[in-house]
């Protein structure tokens, strides 16, 4: 059985339907595209896997996880791995330096409350983590750590942003009348493609947040790309219950932590290989307070 239990349907949003202006939100996100910051995460953790398809099962056990780690960390730069890993080619680690940043981002907190209607208050960034994120196959999921991103400016806080939040938390509210409190994680984010990199937003592949609902990737923009297809499979985590994908204005709502849906986003493609290309979307991770 695919689905056991679904705590709550699984919605497409569309601005337009919220009477928020796409093309308004889209102006005002894109003027401050500059401002986002390369994901160096993401950049070492893509160093690490690299690094490790060079090496055999045996091979990999026999090297300290803590080499992983310190790259993944920042702390081992490029510059020391030929004496910490000897054996892998000097190709190869041509390649890891050669790798740049494919995900830019931008972060922002709010506590919101059930006061009659629903009271929505910024607060203070603080360190990311995902602890109960799940992927479907071995290794280490690195969303469980700590990550630290560059805040949302006041500037991009402006009335739609909150309308956006106001319409997920009467939706959830419906649902969960016992609710009062609602901590909301907001995700800026910008994949762009690079040449010979899988450029993607969910580089763990099939996997789960760990957060009571999710908004996956709320669209702002598309340009000069092809895939970015958001699929959500059963509990089975391989057979697809629903795919889109998502055009601009266009969102995806649904139950994650303890739930049977399990989700990813392909990667991203050029439609014409003599120009930039990039997928500019918002995510909020959502935990209810009882």
């Amino acid at each position: 059985m695919l689905l056991n239990t679904l705590k709550s349907p699984i919605t497409l949003i569309n601005l337009a339907e919220l009477g928020i202006d796409t093309q308004e939100v889209q102006g005002c996100i894109s003027k401050e595209y500059q401002n986002y910051e390369p994901d160096n995460y993401l950049l070492r953790q893509n160093k690490v896997s690299l690094l490790k398809s060079q090496f055999s099962r045996q091979e990999l056990d026999g090297i300290d996880p803590n080499v992983w780690m310190g790259i993944y960390e920042g702390v081992i730069a490029d510059s020391d791995l030929p004496a910490l890993l000897p054996g892998v080619s000097d190709e190869t680690l041509e390649k890891v330096s050669e790798l740049r940043p494919t995900r830019y981002r931008l972060v922002s907190e709010f506590e919101i409350a059930r006061d009659g209607d629903w009271s929505i208050n910024r607060v203070p960034r603080k360190g990311f983590a995902q602890p109960q994120a799940l992927i479907t196959g071995p290794g280490v999921d690195y969303r469980i750590f700590a990550r630290e991103f560059k805040e949302l400016p006041d500037s991009m806080y402006d009335t739609n942003l909150n309308r956006i939040l106001a319409h997920l938390s009467e939706q959830i509210g419906r649902k969960h009348e016992s609710v009062q409190k609602i901590e909301a994680v907001v995700h800026h984010t910008i994949i762009r493609y690079e040449h010979g990199q899988i450029s993607t937003n969910s580089p763990e592949g099939i996997h789960q947040d760990g957060a009571d609902y999710i908004l996956s990737a709320l669209v702002i923009e598309r340009n000069n790309i092809g895939g970015g297809t958001s699929i959500i499979y059963g509990s089975d985590r391989k057979t697809p219950i629903f795919e889109c994908e998502l055009q601009v204005g266009q969102g995806i709502m649904q139950p994650d932590l303890g739930t049977d849906l399990w989700h990813e986003v392909t990667p991203i493609h050029l439609l014409d290989e003599s120009k930039p290309g990039y997928r500019a979307s918002i995510g909020v991770d959502i935990k209810l307070v009882e």
